[in-house]
């Protein structure tokens, strides 16, 4: 009799191909062995653990969407998640998501100037629906909203920011230079590819052309404190994402468990 295979009860086993945004632009440019860990997580994912930078996102989110961008938003942002980090009321897990938004809050806050934060009107971004790119659904949820208001009106643009603090690969975490130049690649080629998919939402969506502004669509990565750009080859990197999403698709069902996925 075969053995029957029980998930852990934290694990949540997606059925259907489903990947983020910045999942799939990760898949497109990975080597196989770092793919693999791509695929098996956006399969199997921890149900109850909650997402990480989600604190730090929200007072950035929240920083700049309101016009007059009120240093002080930033400043209890960083007093109350320092108030969490010593509180002997939350978990070490808890304490310890606490100071990498603390660090995450910092680094934004020395950067706001390269982003170009004040340059541009910002409004918080909806939820959007997902979209199908050759048999895998794709989410892709922007932070803010590059605009006078969304949907824009009669003659305007609007463009889309996506905020991304995640370390992963850490540029500072280098002896050699080679190595950090090639890790500070890697992650601009992700944030490009996250554009490209951020256009495609916005035509998924039934948006003109004419109505998106690519000088307005960016990722700020905050580990680089950098600001990178709309490509200029848009087209080539949207065949790309396509053929990647459908090899996605093809593998989905063969996407195996990891021994500590299972009770």
């Amino acid at each position: 009799m075969a053995k029957v295979v029980k998930l852990h009860p934290k694990i949540k086993e997606r059925p259907d191909a489903r990947i983020s945004a910045s999942a799939l632009a990760d898949f497109v440019i990975a080597p196989p062995d770092r793919q693999d860990v791509i695929l098996h997580d956006a399969r199997f994912q921890n149900a109850f653990g909650p997402p990480k930078y989600a604190d730090a996102l929200r007072v950035i989110r929240s920083f700049c969407s309101d016009w007059s961008h009120q240093k002080g938003t930033l400043a209890d942002g960083l007093k109350a998640l320092g108030k969490k980090a010593e509180a002997s009321t939350f978990s070490p897990a808890q304490k310890e998501e606490a100071r990498r938004c603390i660090e995450t809050l910092e680094l934004f806050r020395d950067a706001v100037n390269a982003f170009g934060v004040r340059s541009t009107p910002l409004l918080l971004a909806p939820k959007f629906e997902t979209m199908e790119i050759d048999g895998c659904v794709v989410s892709v949820q922007p932070d803010l909203i590059a605009g006078q208001k969304f949907p824009p009106g009669d003659g305007q643009k609007i463009g889309m920011v996506f905020i991304r603090p995640q370390k992963r690969p850490n540029p500072d975490d280098c002896k050699k230079e080679e190595t950090k130049l090639q890790r500070l690649q890697y992650r601009t080629e992700l944030a490009r590819y996250m554009l490209a998919l951020g256009w495609m939402q916005l035509r998924s969506i039934g948006l003109p052309a004419f109505s998106i502004d690519r000088k307005a669509m960016h990722v700020w990565d905050i580990r680089m404190g950098a600001r990178i750009d709309f490509p200029s080859d848009l087209v080539s990197r949207e065949k790309r994402l396509r053929a990647a999403a459908g090899q996605i698709s093809r593998l989905w069902q063969s996407i195996q468990t990891k021994p500590s996925d299972l009770v």
